[in-house]
């Protein structure tokens, strides 16, 4: 579970998680120097059961650094990240276990998703959850990156062998969450649990689709940083990145590489905006004297 500032929401998603009829598990907490009640309610609950685990991070490393740091510092053979504002249902890990256990092939358990906006009893049926289950590697690839809206499906279980193919696990740019999703979809399989077991919380403090531009921003980048300019051709190389890192066959690679090739094509108004925006963003932050070298920074242990 990564955490910034979730003193309101998270004692419900934590009581959400222990209440698992599945309990074999471990819960690591990584704290991205929250500045409310968040780390004193999550002593409190460590306090009252040994399987959670806190992590603090000295200074804000931005939302991808603190999804990162939760998997370096997991133990478990299956994983799955847990916001400190959505819910899951008592039997969500009961399912999930029992679709990877039985199905080597899936790398990926997916949850079929209810929003919510403040009360979970008002929570609606999700209707974009995607399964992916085709057997060649390039298709679900492709699959993925065109029918993927919400990313409910990240918040599924996955076996931590794949995520660990890439590091870092989710990149410092704008959805790079995708990307992950994408090396998983190359991977294996992205299977479905039939029954809706995630409540997503979806207000503009929680969701990054429903947050201004500058909030978006700031929550990828809580200081300025050099990876914050060019997204869109961020996206596009980590998408060439994640096929290169990914080990799958020579001819399925190919595939994958003539796909991306073919949506730099469809996309090239947007990485050509992007170069001008960029210029002027480099611009502007030199001149306000705000610019840092932020890679020589790195998370605590």
């Amino acid at each position: 579970m990564p955490v910034y500032n979730g003193a309101v929401t998270i004692a419900q998603s934590l009581d959400s998680l222990l209440a698992q009829c599945f309990d074999d598990f471990e819960l690591v907490i990584s704290d991205n120097a929250s500045t409310d009640d968040s780390v004193r309610i999550i002593e409190s609950y460590c306090q009252r059961d040994a399987r959670i685990r806190l992590i603090r991070q000295s200074f804000n490393v931005g939302a991808n650094g603190n999804f990162s740091a939760v998997v370096n510092a997991a133990r478990g053979e299956y994983f799955k990240w847990s916001t400190c504002s959505d819910l899951c249902s008592p039997d969500f890990l009961a399912h999930c276990v029992t679709i990877l256990d039985t199905h080597p092939d899936v790398v990926l358990a997916a949850p079929t998703t209810r929003l919510f906006e403040a009360n979970p009893d008002d929570a609606m049926p999700y209707a974009g959850d995607i399964e992916v289950m085709d057997d060649s590697p390039a298709k679900r690839f492709q699959r993925l990156i065109e029918t993927i809206k919400l990313n409910n499906a990240m918040n599924g279980l996955i076996r931590s062998a794949a995520l660990r193919v890439r590091h870092p696990v989710i990149d410092h740019y704008m959805q790079a969450d995708i990307v992950m999703m994408s090396c998983l979809a190359l991977q294996g399989k992205l299977a479905l649990v039939p029954e809706a077991v995630l409540l997503r919380r979806m207000d503009p403090r929680t969701a990054t689709i429903l947050m201004t531009k500058e909030d978006d921003i700031r929550h990828h980048y809580p200081a300025p940083d050099l990876r914050a300019l060019l997204p869109a051709w961020r996206l596009f190389l980590g998408w060439q990145k994640a096929v290169s890192q990914t080990p799958v066959a020579a001819a399925e690679k190919r595939q994958a590489y003539h796909y991306i090739a073919k949506m730099c094509f469809w996309e090239r108004g947007r990485l050509f905006r992007d170069i001008p925006d960029g210029i002027a963003s480099f611009l502007q932050l030199s001149r306000l004297g705000r610019w840092h070298a932020s890679t020589k920074r790195s998370p605590s242990p």
